[in-house]
């Protein structure tokens, strides 16, 4: 697309606002910053021609009343409750057909997987339209009207990675998939889980564009790994019971390969490297995050913090909140390993002076130190420590004594000082 806008131009036009020109479908540009898909127009792009649209406006107000609001929240995001509130009152009345359904589900799967900035937004509005859509018993649920595109998606993902046209929406679809794994929830025997599906879809998105090194699908597994890597991990090594989760340890072996290609753009290079090494420290987690017990050489008396109470727990010995220490490569160490006295050092230091005696040692201080000062405000202040007694010097000129009562005197003392 060729641009014609210049710096110094006199004037600048702006374009048609917003849903102005339903017969025109504008062309559509490649975005900057995160993704690569062309943007959606979600006013134009399920319009239709108009003639197909006035043969019976009410078939297309579920679409008008979808598009608006997710206009409005693109505007508007920190208002997303009001809006889904309004939007789902307003389709609870006019959804009639399982069809609507269907152009409700693509409407929201399209402009989450084509337009980056609404991924995380469109897998909160599915979440929040599968749980508070009142669907007649002949709809299917959204959340499968969701699921089934996505599985459209996951089963011709070779396919579509092959070819550039499509690869896009693959990687928008594997970005959107994150969300929903994210964001979505279902109750299992009593407890809320994650949905196991998205996980497993988008392991498999995942693998594929992993095995396709590119500049751009690598940039979209670093984004998501820089999102949810943690997450995605933990959720996987639970599952196959093992420290490292096998599919994610398979991409990260394939990038390893890419941050050492000239052909991958060095910014991508530079976030894998940056990834591998934060996977290398348990996604930014302590070396010695496991809770495990404390070697037998160190008392359970000198244990403290959080590790040392599980420790003590798992031991089943008594906790005292007493300084814990540790050595530079972390492992705890005694008191006297550290280079501090023990605790039991201090008690004989104690009883050695005899009862009393070791702080008495302080209190004498204590009171040469009270003499010295009285002695201080003598000399300066007076006997009585305060300004109105208080003694001149002998080599005050006349000035300074006669500066020196008028002082006295608006301070309000009348002590004599001659």
């Amino acid at each position: 697309m060729a641009f014609k806008l210049s710096a110094g131009a006199k004037e600048f036009v702006p374009g048609k606002p917003w849903g102005a020109a339903m017969n025109s479908q504008p062309q559509q540009q490649k975005p900057q910053g995160y993704g690569d898909a062309p943007p959606v127009d979600v006013y134009n792009q399920y319009a239709g021609p108009p003639q197909s649209r006035s043969r019976n406006a009410a078939e297309g107000d579920h679409i008008q009343i979808v598009q608006d609001t997710i206009y409005q929240m693109s505007l508007s995001p920190g208002n997303y409750d009001e809006f889904m509130r309004d939007l789902v009152d307003m389709l609870n009345t006019s959804l009639t057909d399982p069809r609507q359904l269907e152009d409700v589900a693509d409407i929201v799967f399209d402009q989450s997987v084509l337009e980056p900035n609404f991924t995380y937004t469109g897998a909160r509005m599915c979440e929040y339209l599968h749980k508070h859509l009142m669907l007649k018993e002949t709809f299917a649920d959204f959340r499968k009207q969701i699921n089934k595109r996505a599985k459209d998606i996951c089963v011709n993902r070779n396919i579509m990675v092959k070819h550039p046209e499509d690869v896009h929406r693959l990687r928008g679809a594997t970005r959107f998939l994150t969300e929903l794994f994210l964001n979505s929830e279902v109750m299992v025997e009593g407890q809320i889980k994650r949905i196991d599906v998205y996980r497993i879809a988008q392991k498999q998105m995942m693998e594929t564009l992993s095995s396709n090194p590119t500049t751009e699908n690598f940039k979209c597994l670093g984004q998501i790994f820089k999102l949810a890597g943690k997450l995605i991990e933990d959720f996987d090594r639970e599952k196959e019971k093992t420290k490292y989760a096998s599919a994610v340890t398979q991409v990260f072996n394939n990038a390893k390969n890419v941050v050492i290609d000239a052909s991958i753009d060095r910014d991508v290079r530079q976030m894998w490297l940056q990834l591998i090494e934060r996977r290398a420290c348990d996604w930014g987690r302590a070396k010695n995050s496991p809770l495990v017990a404390p070697p037998a050489s160190v008392p359970a008396t000198i244990q403290s913090g959080p590790p040392a109470v599980a420790a003590a727990a798992a031991a089943d010995v008594p906790f005292t909140n007493e300084p814990v220490f540790f050595s530079p490569d972390g492992k705890i160490i005694s008191a006297a390993e550290a280079g501090f006295s023990n605790v039991d050092d201090f008690e004989r230091e104690y009883e050695a002076y005899g009862p009393g005696d070791a702080f008495d040692q302080y209190d004498d201080d204590a009171d040469d130190y009270k003499q010295i000062e009285e002695a201080i405000a003598a000399a300066t202040l007076g006997p009585g420590g305060d300004y109105g007694s208080m003694q001149p010097y002998d080599d005050w000129d006349p000035e300074v004594e006669a500066a020196f009562e008028q002082f006295q005197q608006e301070s309000g003392y009348h002590g004599d000082y001659r």
